[in-house]
């Protein structure tokens, strides 16, 4: 169904997210170290630039337009502000998330996903830590407002972000 938004119509074909994959990706430099990270997202998703320091690698949804804007919602990023640190750093000392809507424990790159209040939105988000100095405590996550709780938008989303997840990558 894959509806987003107040103004967006609703399509009756399959979600976009099977068919047209496209890679998007970010370099950064912090001083002698070359972090990339990447990940593949649907083409109704385009990659802009974040004005803010710890908000990384957006992808907003705008399927209408050839580019999008930092205000468009919902957005997928790599963030590491208070909401994912802290969360980690809480996770880490208690093996749980007290705030937390949903919280899943993971293996592998991921040490969990959860379900959160992000200011007047959600976000949904994937948990990972770096031996580095860049994102060393980040989520790779979804950002949408909280009237999609509870939708078919947010199940859409929730499985656009695992999917995003599968594919993320940190060198």
């Amino acid at each position: 169904m894959w509806f987003f938004g107040k103004k967006a119509k609703k399509i009756k074909e399959e979600p976009k997210l099977e068919r047209q994959i496209r890679l998007t990706g970010q370099t950064h430099t912090v001083e002698d170290e070359v972090l990339e990270l990447a990940y593949d997202i649907d083409t109704a998703f385009k990659q802009v630039r974040s004005h803010a320091g710890e908000v990384e690698l957006v992808s907003v949804y705008a399927p209408d337009k050839e580019h999008g804007s930092e205000a468009d919602e919902p957005y997928v990023a790599i963030q590491d502000d208070d909401v994912p640190y802290c969360a980690i750093d809480e996770y880490n000392e208690n093996g749980t998330v007290k705030d937390a809507i949903e919280l899943t424990p993971l293996e592998g790159k991921f040490l969990f996903k959860a379900k959160m209040d992000y200011f007047k939105e959600l976000m949904y988000f994937y948990a990972f830590e770096r031996d580095e100095d860049v994102f060393n405590q980040a989520g790779l996550c979804v950002v949408y407002p909280k009237s999609m709780q509870g939708t078919e938008d947010e199940k859409e989303l929730m499985q656009l972000l695992d999917r995003v997840a599968e594919s993320f990558r940190s060198i």
